[in-house]
């Protein structure tokens, strides 16, 4: 319509746009553009929720010293191995932690080291974190359902930077009172933000950030760079990068 010849959207994420404008002619996403800040915030919290930074922080003279984890010895499971997961499993591994990865496709990223399971129950059992980083499609709606938390290994550190759409938050609230989920790290819920008194809201093992975890103070130099370099594709005739795949939704 309006004789458009290529859309411009900043954010990685399309579920929010109509299928019109992903259909009529090339759209260009940011995908990546955020990746890094994401994953210093997802690898932050594995960091405090290991060395039990909430509960050094309320400490008083004679409680007993909390029970700090070597990280070392700790493994993430990635849920979606796209940009997001790439710079987690970079900066996870220089911690000498393992990182293991679950896609529909089932391939390994070049160049990283992750190690791909068949499923994510698989993932969710031999994972001391896991990161949901996958984009929101029909096919991944609802994907972290009661029965793959079920399969969590206990005491499971859960951090979700995708969308809050992907995770079953009933099953999530029960996987939290029954200890097999031990701290949920979200930056996305559903809806955003949760209604006043959201179960969610009020449980001592959960950590709600508002979809916040790729800003940064070069966040708009950033965004402006990525938008003027696909301008400049454009004008010089180059094929586009980052342009929005209508089947798959991402």
């Amino acid at each position: 319509p309006f004789n458009l010849r290529q859309i411009q959207i900043l954010t990685a994420g399309v579920d929010k746009y109509p299928d019109w404008a992903l259909n009529a002619v090339p759209t260009i996403c940011g995908r990546g553009v955020s990746a890094v800040p994401i994953a210093e915030y997802a690898v932050t919290a594995m960091v405090a929720y290991d060395k039990k930074w909430t509960q050094l922080a309320a400490m008083k003279k004679g409680d007993p010293n909390p029970a700090m984890l070597r990280i070392s010895n700790r493994s993430v499971g990635l849920v979606g191995v796209g940009a997001i997961g790439r710079e987690v499993a970079v900066r996870a591994a220089s911690f000498g932690m393992k990182v293991r990865g679950h896609t529909r496709s089932g391939r390994a990223p070049e160049g990283v080291p992750v190690e791909m399971v068949g499923s994510l129950e698989e993932l969710m059992a031999v994972s001391d974190h896991v990161l949901v980083a996958t984009p929101l499609t029909p096919e991944t709606t609802g994907m972290i359902s009661a029965k793959v938390l079920a399969a969590a290994k206990p005491g499971l550190h859960f951090i979700n930077v995708a969308r809050g759409e992907i995770v079953d938050q009933e099953a999530l609230l029960a996987a939290l009172d029954d200890g097999r989920v031990g701290f949920a790290t979200l930056d996305v819920t559903a809806p955003e933000p949760l209604p006043d008194g959201h179960p969610l809201e009020r449980h001592p093992n959960v950590l709600i950030t508002p979809h916040i975890s790729w800003l940064t103070e070069e966040n708009f130099d950033r965004l402006t760079d990525k938008v003027m370099d696909d301008l400049d594709r454009y004008a010089r005739g180059e094929p586009p990068v980052n342009v929005v795949d209508p089947s798959a939704k991402y």
